[in-house]
């Protein structure tokens, strides 16, 4: 119960970066923190902070909509950054990591799927808890050193749908000390009080758990709401958490069966942000 409190007390009356309270509080990893605090109030850290309640999802007589976006590759460019970070940590041990495989096999996966696949590929000699601890440490310390840049009209969008009043989320695959992190040093936290991460859910992307935990936390039905994504993994995410999703194109993601679900988009800045409206059912 002290931990709690004390816990409690750096979220609401510091500025620390979640990583460095992971630390302060001796977690083994942001993961870590969030199931307790989770199991402990009912809410996730992030939301705590921002001072917003528990809210149940809105049924379809609710009527409530809103936009959740995706992090890497949609909002900023975190990919390479964490192709980066797993090839020194996979260096280190004396292996390699090609850019078209992390491509392939990695983009769109969360973290816990991405190690477990590593490990299950290479010899016994890996030793995944040394890579769990070093890609972790390159890639706070690469987003910090250089920090992610908005991708082009990224700003506007977020500016006239929280000026309209739309809820806007976030939804993604990375843990929710790096989808923090990167907010913060891309100078986007200010527009999301409502996150969900993939530490947060027992099966990340395609599964649309994560995409339900948003919905779920901003109060909005899913089935009248929108999606912004760029990866395979993500767009059936999406699309099977029952949003419509418009889907950055420039990866060459794979579009699922449920094309009316779907809307190939080269830029953020080609949809009229200004005039979206709630999803039409069916």
């Amino acid at each position: 119960r002290v931990r709690l409190q004390h816990l409690k007390g750096l979220l609401r009356e510091s500025r620390l970066p979640l990583p460095e309270i992971v630390d302060r509080m001796r977690f083994s990893s942001g993961q870590d923190l969030s199931r307790f605090f989770l199991r402990a109030t009912g809410q996730s850290p992030t939301d705590y902070r921002a001072g917003n309640p528990v809210q149940p999802a809105k049924g379809e007589d609710d009527g409530g909509w809103g936009v959740v976006f995706d992090l890497d590759g949609t909002l900023i460019d975190t990919e390479m950054i964490y192709y980066e970070a797993y090839r020194r940590a996979l260096e280190a041990q004396g292996f390699d990591l090609a850019p078209e495989e992390h491509e392939k096999e990695f983009t769109g996966a969360c973290n816990a799927e991405i190690e477990k696949r590593v490990a299950g590929i290479l010899p016994e000699t890996f030793d995944q808890a040394r890579f769990h601890q070093e890609w972790r440490r390159h890639f706070t310390m690469m987003l910090t050193e250089s920090p992610p840049v908005p991708l082009e009209g990224v700003l506007e969008a977020l500016e006239m749908l929280t000026g309209r009043g739309v809820p806007v989320g976030l939804a993604s695959s990375s843990d929710l000390a790096h989808i923090e992190l990167s907010l913060e040093k891309a100078g986007l936290r200010g527009y999301f009080s409502f996150l969900a991460a993939g530490d947060e859910v027992e099966r990340g992307k395609p599964d649309p758990e994560v995409y339900l935990l948003c919905c779920g936390r901003m109060g909005i039905d899913p089935l009248r709401s929108h999606a912004v994504e760029d990866s395979t993994r993500g767009v059936c995410a999406g699309v099977a958490a029952g949003l419509h999703v418009f889907l950055l194109a420039g990866a060459k993601p794979e579009v699922p069966p449920e094309r009316n679900q779907v809307k190939l988009i080269s830029s953020i800045a080609d949809v009229a942000w200004g005039e979206l409206e709630p999803r039409a059912e069916g």
